[in-house]
């Protein structure tokens, strides 16, 4: 375990994220993610169409539909892994193109829904790694 935190700290050092402050706390029911108009297709199939949503601190959110209605689609393009045919993703009311990698690892985490690692990795082990953009950041200033 003290191992994969050093080896942490050695590729945030690398990555830039030292550089970057802890982001401000943001209030309850501020939009932190929003969708505007996003649509997608896979050849002639429509999977979304003109979707808008807004995603508020302090909220609980379900998505819920039958298969292939593009609930994994709409995720993906959430994240920023898929880009949408036409709409627009903002996080905190920025264009989720504009953020930089290490910006965006202070402010979400992302766990696919299929995620394998090649190490028998324990879950506390992920969740340590999920924690990585935080190793560099001051605990004081961060707090």
């Amino acid at each position: 375990m003290k191992r994969i935190r050093q080896t942490m700290r050695a590729v945030v050092h690398g990555s830039g994220l030292r550089r970057l402050t802890p982001p401000q706390r943001v209030t309850s029911g501020t939009v932190v993610l929003g969708a505007r108009h996003l649509s997608k297709s896979y050849g002639a199939r429509t999977v979304l169409d003109d979707v808008s949503l807004d995603v508020r601190t302090g909220e609980v959110l379900a998505l819920v539909g039958p298969n292939g209605a593009g609930k994994s689609t709409l995720l993906s393009i959430l994240t920023g892994d898929t880009p949408p045919d036409r709409g627009e993703v903002t996080v905190l009311d920025r264009p989720l193109a504009a953020w930089s990698p290490a910006e965006l690892a202070l402010r979400r985490a992302v766990l696919p829904q299929s995620f394998t690692v090649s190490f028998p990795f324990d879950v506390v082990d992920v969740v340590h790694m999920g924690r990585a953009p935080w190793a560099a950041v001051d605990v004081d200033v961060a707090d």
